[in-house]
């Protein structure tokens, strides 16, 4: 497929959180060809930001933002007007934007990760980018390789151009970011949580980067999920009490065995002989435990690249900025005269506030706790059942600060 740009005219629905594709959007007019990729770039790159990669057809996916966003003031990198694609292999970036310092920030979910990033966006020479969709991808198509799922395209995927697309899309990402704020040499990308399936690519691609690992206690993640799915104690209580909590994350979430998000909440067959109803404590715990779990086997398999840094949630939201000023040192952030106080503004506000996932609890309220020791005690006892390194809630992973 040629290299085109086109004018988008309205996109689907992405509250299910899967990474855009060509097939996404609508547009209008025709596509206009672009037959010097290198010159396209030179004139226009710096206004351009990647939004993900489109490994069937083979292209980058460019966007141009709309006149007045900053794709960094919202809590997710979304919201973007026009679409330029290019064939991956073609592009070409200054060299200049080859040397940014690069962090990438990787964490179990539900664990104040918008709020570290937020935190280090107010160093002064740091940007922190939340969520860009091409470590989605990449981390998705690595858990579907190793799982042998059946999709045509997959098979024509190798090591290798996993390895060139993530290299050269991450250059695109510096590029523009170190053009809106060559100040900011800093970049540090917070991945979803599935981007840890992706993170040995990654680190292949850019191998100069050093990584975070965010994560948090497990009784407190599967709550902070069910609040956000329930919304209220009592419709929780009434869905687990009557045990309907599976028929509940069966509407939200269908059994797709395709799907990374259905693999990792374990509803696929692979799990069907498991002793335990596929309901809230299973489906969240074993979200975690996959994630937790794989941060050990990396800690285990590259301690020199897993983890520079490694973090609770629990610690971070009593240190606060004496803890995120002890995660800059480790990567190798310079602070300068006022960037502690900075770093200070950013725990006064929900770092997610204004979207639907934003957390439910009142932080101020320690009473306010939906899970009790019945809850945890189903929780333990999957853990126990998952367990190869990790069996308990109050796992401490190796490294942690």
């Amino acid at each position: 497929m040629a290299s085109w740009m086109r004018n988008i005219k309205g996109c689907i629905d992405q509250f299910d959180l899967a990474p855009p594709q060509l097939d996404h959007f609508t547009f209008e007019g025709e596509p206009e060809k672009i037959a010097d990729i290198a010159m396209f770039m030179a004139n226009f790159g710096e206004k351009l930001s990647l939004l993900n990669v489109d490994l069937e057809k083979e292209l980058l996916i460019l966007v141009k933002t709309a006149d007045g966003v900053d794709l960094k003031k919202s809590p997710f990198f979304y919201m973007n007007r026009f679409m330029e694609t290019f064939r991956y292999q073609n592009i070409k970036v200054p060299d200049s934007y080859k040397s940014t310092l690069q962090h990438n920030l990787v964490f179990t979910g539900r664990c104040g990760s918008t709020l570290l990033c937020k935190a280090l966006e107010e160093l002064s020479t740091v940007q922190a980018v939340s969520e860009p969709d091409i470590f989605t991808t990449i981390g998705v198509t690595i858990s579907q390789l190793e799982r042998e799922v059946k999709l045509p395209y997959l098979n024509k995927i190798s090591h290798a151009t996993l390895v060139d697309v993530t290299r050269v899309a991450i250059l695109l990402l510096n590029y523009y970011f170190i053009s809106v704020a060559p100040e900011k040499t800093s970049i540090c990308y917070k991945l979803r949580s599935f981007g840890l399936d992706g993170a040995e690519i990654i680190q292949e691609s850019t191998p100069n980067a050093k990584n975070i690992y965010l994560y948090r206690n497990c009784y407190a993640f599967v709550e902070s999920y069910i609040r956000i799915l329930a919304k209220n104690y009592y419709v929780y209580w009434l869905l687990s009490t009557l045990r309907l909590d599976a028929w509940f994350l069966d509407r939200l979430f269908p059994k797709r065995e395709t799907d990374v998000l259905t693999h990792s909440l374990g509803k696929t067959a692979k799990f069907d002989d498991f002793p335990f109803r596929k309901g809230f404590y299973w489906c969240f715990s074993h979200a975690w435990w996959i994630n937790v779990e794989k941060a050990a086997l990396l800690i285990k398999k590259d301690p020199d690249s897993f983890f520079h840094a490694v973090l609770r949630y629990e610690d971070l939201t009593k240190q606060k900025e004496k803890l995120v000023k002890s995660v800059a040192q480790r990567l190798g952030v310079k602070l300068v005269r006022g960037d502690e106080q900075k770093i200070a503004s950013a725990f006064t506000s929900n770092s997610q506030e204004g979207n639907e996932i934003a957390s439910k609890r009142n932080t101020d309220d320690d009473t306010d706790v939906w899970f009790g020791d019945w809850e945890k005690g189903q929780i333990n006892d999957i853990l126990s059942h998952l367990g190869n390194k990790v069996k308990s809630s109050h796992y401490i992973v190796e490294g942690t600060i």
